[in-house]
């Protein structure tokens, strides 16, 4: 994937999907203080250096590429439900697929979860 330039408006994007996972917010927020004075975007950074393909990183991917995403605690309000009991429910299949996973830290594209909820299939 060739990554547009990220914005430094991607990085507060990126935020708001770190909700429930602090130990990805603390390292990202780090990452924001060190970019912006400089001009530059933490999402840029995390893209442009090697590195593992973990959650952050796919994260900012899909951001940048004009992805409109939904994490885990976004998926769990959704459908009314805790994060654990979506996890659960992702492990028996009763939820769509995600684009990425580890363990409870979970990236949707935000239109399957459109779809399933204009579907009627949403809380249950």
């Amino acid at each position: 994937m060739e990554p547009k330039q990220p914005s430094l408006l991607v990085d507060l994007e990126v935020l708001r999907h770190l909700q429930g996972f602090p130990d990805e917010l603390e390292r990202y927020a780090n990452l924001v203080k060190h970019a912006h004075p400089q001009g530059r975007s933490a999402c840029g950074l995390i893209i442009q250096r090697p590195g593992p393909a973990g959650f952050l990183r796919r994260l900012c991917e899909l951001l940048v590429s004009g992805e409109a995403v939904v994490t885990t605690a976004e998926a769990a309000r959704l459908l009314r439900t805790s994060p654990q009991q979506l996890l659960e429910r992702l492990d028996r299949g009763e939820v769509p697929v995600p684009e990425f996973r580890d363990g409870a830290k979970v990236i949707w594209r935000r239109e399957v979860w459109e779809e399933r909820l204009r579907d009627g299939r949403g809380p249950a």
